[in-house]
């Protein structure tokens, strides 16, 4: 009787481990999606972040495109006038003037070529934290998972120990013992 007692004792222990690990897996895949959710959230304000950059860049090379031109066609200007009105120095001083424009553009384009290369490692560190994160957060599920199935066998295992003690404690009951009454009325 006592081992009876224990044993829905165990069990009842055992149902309520059991409620608690669902529940402490519901809560890990509840936060565990939260993080995902927020990793992605990050994500997104990174890209938009980076996407805000490349625009800014574009805008600048742009910019710098339109300079060049305007630079370039003033030059031409400034070189085919001097030129016509015949002054070496014109000549020269063109040269110079479209070498350092040049030089200018050389700087703005390594300048652009930076500023993609941080966009580009931008993108790359937002997509490594997400996937970081949702690693764990499967580990953990995983680990809970195994643990629960632990559980789940100790307590099917405890049910069929108290049928077997059920069955082995009903015993036969024989009335082979017992006679009916004899009387001379019978």
């Amino acid at each position: 009787m006592k081992d009876r007692a224990r044993e829905a004792e165990e069990a009842a222990r055992l149902r309520s481990e059991v409620a608690a690990a669902l529940q402490l897996i519901e809560m890990l895949k509840s936060s565990g999606l939260k993080a995902v959710q927020e990793v992605r959230e990050e994500a997104e304000r990174e890209a938009n972040v980076a996407n805000m950059l490349r625009r800014q860049l574009d805008d600048q090379k742009e910019s710098a495109r339109q300079t060049l031109d305007a630079v370039n066609a003033e030059v031409s200007a400034t070189a085919e006038r001097r030129y016509k009105e015949g002054v070496a120095q014109g000549e020269s001083q063109s040269l110079i003037n479209r070498r350092a424009d040049s030089v200018r553009v050389i700087e703005l384009e390594r300048e652009l070529q930076r500023q993609e290369v941080l966009v580009e490692q931008l993108r790359r560190k937002a997509a490594c934290d997400g996937n970081l994160q949702r690693e764990e957060a499967d580990r953990e599920i995983r680990d809970l998972r195994e643990e629960l199935k632990k559980r789940d066998s100790a307590f099917a295992t405890m049910n069929e120990r108290m049928k077997r003690s059920r069955e082995e404690d009903i015993e036969p009951v024989s009335y082979t013992h017992l006679t009916l009454p004899t009387t001379p009325y019978v």
